[in-house]
């Protein structure tokens, strides 16, 4: 593919070049095109604002290139932009573009501006949009599982440590935990947008600019809630923040895997503490009576897969010297592919709550009896003060517990938080 170089000086290069640029290039243009260019073209118009503010151009001139960049951001959203088009990225295609339409006048618009300030930029627009997007689901997602636990409020279920039968606690209660751990991954993922919600034009190569822009102006028009103050390390900080977001995203993973890893469990013909809805299952092409929860294995696998990206971007980083390195580069593919894979994770998990019905009969067949007896020796400490809860522990029969009904053993449950008082 032959590149589009905005650096080209004129010098002969042979066919030796192509291969090398192609190399670094990758797939960067269309990656640019279809996550990141709308915002390169946003910031593109507030940048020229602010060039217009510094007497690059004149009104006239800003004019024509704000209905430039209209044009262009219409050309993208109609999906009329060439794919297999010869440029590196979608900066070179938009200056490009832009000239195109308004001759020499659009030459001005990388005045004290570095393509590294352009990508920043536009990373940095995409992780917020898509991490507010995330916590939006997430909140769907912990809204859903608050109606399942209000609605399974009084039934029974069991609760292990160990993967033994260990307490136990209602169907509202475990519904409840994933509510609560769902809550909890929005509210990290918004203290990471907090965080990240900083911007860095203006800052050039990472090393400021002869011209006085009014970045504050800037900020505020691209909507970022603070502008991002080091030069320097507005460069550095690339990699870094998205390695928070990353690490949102595995937490948010990690609670999903959990409850596929235990619907996996609960549902297989040992436990069948849960019915599933055929429209959930796959079969299998050799035995014919398999319903296998394929969807929630393949969450468990795409939950490494998140994690192995966070991973990945702490050694990409791990010994690169301050100010932008191309390595970076490597990074804009991940934060992509981790977003969309948590995106559907999520999308899965919710739909899937609608095809899991408990089947309570079992669940009340598997209770064993002697799960009750944290509980009684409990009890009866607080009956019987003079009996210590060690003594009761070493003294009680296990295999020899009364009769009691579990509902019964759910309302002592006082502690907050606890299957009776959650």
């Amino acid at each position: 593919m032959k590149t589009n170089n905005l650096w080209d000086k004129g010098q002969s290069k042979n066919k030796d070049s192509e291969i090398f640029n192609n190399f670094t290039t990758g797939s960067d243009f269309q990656l640019d095109l279809l996550y990141f260019l709308k915002y390169d073209i946003k910031a593109t118009r507030v940048y020229a604002g602010a060039l217009t503010d510094c007497k690059i151009f004149n009104e006239e001139e800003y004019e024509y290139v704000e209905k430039a960049l209209d044009d262009i951001e219409k050309f993208r959203a109609e999906g009329a932009i060439d794919m297999n088009s010869p440029y590196e990225d979608c900066h070179s295609m938009l200056e490009y573009q832009l000239v195109l339409r308004v001759g020499s006048i659009g030459k001005k618009i990388h005045t004290g501006r570095s393509r590294n300030d352009q990508s920043l930029t536009m990373i940095r627009m995409y992780l917020k949009d898509s991490g507010l997007d995330l916590n939006f689901k997430l909140n769907e997602l912990a809204s859903e599982f608050r109606e399942f636990s209000h609605r399974n409020k009084e039934q029974m279920f069991i609760g292990y440590t160990h993967t033994q039968q260990a307490m136990l606690t209602t169907l509202g209660h475990y519904y409840n935990s994933f509510e609560e751990q769902v809550y909890d991954d929005a509210y990290f993922l918004n203290n990471i947008i907090t965080r990240i919600n900083q911007c860095p034009l203006g800052t050039g190569a990472g090393y400021g600019s002869t011209l006085d822009l009014d970045r504050q102006s800037i900020s505020d028009e691209l909507g970022f809630a603070k502008v991002q103050r080091n030069s320097m390390y507005c460069q550095n900080s690339r990699g870094k923040f998205e390695l928070m977001y990353l690490n949102a995203c595995s937490q948010i993973m990690l609670t999903l895997q959990r409850f596929a890893s235990d619907m996996i469990l609960y549902t297989s013909r040992e436990f069948s503490f849960f019915d599933v809805d055929h429209n959930l299952t796959q079969g299998s092409s050799m035995m014919p009576q398999k319903k296998n929860l394929d969807v929630f294995e393949t969450i468990r696998a795409k939950s490494a897969e998140v994690m192995s990206y966070e991973n990945r971007v702490q050694l990409i980083l791990k010994g690169l010297p301050s100010g932008y390195n191309r390595d970076l580069q490597q990074i804009k593919e991940v934060i992509v592919n981790a977003t969309n894979i948590v995106n559907e994770c999520i999308e899965v998990t919710k739909l899937s709550l609608q095809y899991l019905i408990p089947n309570n009969e079992n669940i009340l067949a598997a209770i064993k009896p002697d799960i009750y007896s944290a509980d009684i020796i409990s009890a009866r400490c607080e009956t019987m003060p003079s009996e210590t809860f060690r003594d009761l522990y070493k003294s009680i029969d296990i295999n020899n517990i009364a009769d009691h009904k579990p509902e019964d053993i759910i309302k002592i449950r006082k502690s907050l938080g606890s299957p009776g008082n959650y």
